[in-house]
């Protein structure tokens, strides 16, 4: 694992991060109802399936660094980062956050029949941006992204590239404490690219922790100093940013592994021997920035404070939505269970109608 100055603050610590969705076999996701209610969950669940997305995954960043993120589509990097920013819950494991974590991704929902000035703005007043500010920041933004006379067109009118490019404009105008990026490398032309990998560098000096998500090996090499390979979910590698990435590259020239399907190499045995370790390494992460955190906030003459437990001074990376999500699919659940047993119930009366029935029935036509 790259190496770390130790008074370095860590601002992400992932504990044996697990996130699993139950899917139908034709690949609908199952809601809560069909759980209920679903005859082949009653006989056993046939026909849905288990996706695990992440498959404990453990490590730690901290203040200064910019780690990179690798592997092939579909390994589950970018469920690494939803889960990190708290978009979506984990199913075992922990996860904590020096501050709240920013996902910066191109794909960022704008207005096609909006002008492109109009959607910077909205970009803007959506990061928080007060009015006087974003419109301010206009000629900037659409110099960056080199929209000349299109600024002023609906974005339904640009290519794929210019959209691509304002969108990534949009979302690296601010710095943030915590900064993930999900496939911002991959926009517009080469000479866009260098552009964009000098924003990241700077968005790094101005920001705690920088990760990013990319398939550009070439990119991540020059832009960070340590890199982790995510495969099938799990952190295969996590090391300097030159050697994942040579091994990772070695891994996509054999061609004889199948796009997520397992493989027995080098890389793969020394990240499984080396988990335990990251475990640990994590949990001491944490514990140390709890205490700093705790004994900065005490008064000069107060006692020692004992570490706090995980709700404590590093913030859980859910967002309130995701509670508010939780809780949605609780009430979901009970109000499941609620007619499942009114309808048992109803039942229950009417055969005991139905016999009653029958029985008065057989009285009446004895002699």
């Amino acid at each position: 694992m790259a190496s770390v100055s130790e008074s370095a603050r860590p601002m992400m610590v992932v504990d044996d991060a697990h996130v699993t969705y139950r899917v139908y076999a034709s690949g609908k996701r199952m809601s809560a109802r069909d759980t209920m209610f679903s005859m082949q969950a009653l006989r056993g669940g046939r026909g849905l399936k288990t996706v695990p997305a992440l498959r404990g995954v453990t490590f730690s960043a901290s203040e200064g660094e910019t780690v990179g993120v690798i592997g092939h589509n579909g390994s589950g990097k970018s469920t690494l980062f939803r889960a990190m920013s708290g978009l979506i819950p984990t199913s075992q494991g922990t996860i904590w956050a020096a501050d709240r974590p920013v996902l910066l991704g191109v794909n960022a929902a704008l207005v096609p029949e909006l002008s492109g000035e109009n959607n910077i703005k909205l970009g803007l007043l959506a990061m928080g941006f007060t009015p006087e500010e974003a419109s301010a920041q206009v000629d900037e933004i659409a110099d960056f992204a080199e929209l000349n006379e299109f600024i002023h067109h609906p974005m339904r009118t640009y290519s794929s590239g210019m959209g691509a490019r304002l969108r990534f404009a949009i979302a690296s105008a601010k710095a943030h404490s915590i900064l993930l990026i999900d496939e911002a490398l991959s926009v517009g032309d080469r000479r866009f690219k260098l552009k964009s990998e000098q924003r990241i560098r700077e968005l790094r000096d101005s920001a705690g922790l920088v990760m990013i998500v990319s398939h550009s090996a070439s990119s991540l090499r020059d832009t960070c100093e340590r890199v982790l390979w995510v495969h099938k979910g799990e952190l295969r590698a996590d090391g300097p940013s030159r050697d994942v990435i040579n091994d990772y590259v070695k891994w996509t020239k054999q061609g004889t592994t199948a796009v997520g399907a397992a493989s027995t190499s080098k890389t793969a045995s020394k990240a499984k021997t080396a988990s335990a370790a990251r475990r640990m390494q994590a949990r001491v992460a944490y514990r140390a920035a709890a205490q700093a955190t705790a004994a900065a906030a005490a008064p000069a003459n107060a006692a020692p404070a004992a570490p706090r437990t995980p709700t404590g001074p590093v913030a859980h990376a859910t967002s309130p939505g995701t509670v508010r999500r939780r809780r949605f699919y609780q009430s979901v659940r009970e109000r499941s269970r609620r007619e499942i047993t009114a309808l048992a119930i109803t039942g229950a009366a009417i055969l005991l109608a139905v016999g009653a029935g029958a029985a008065i029935a057989v009285v009446t036509l004895l002699p």
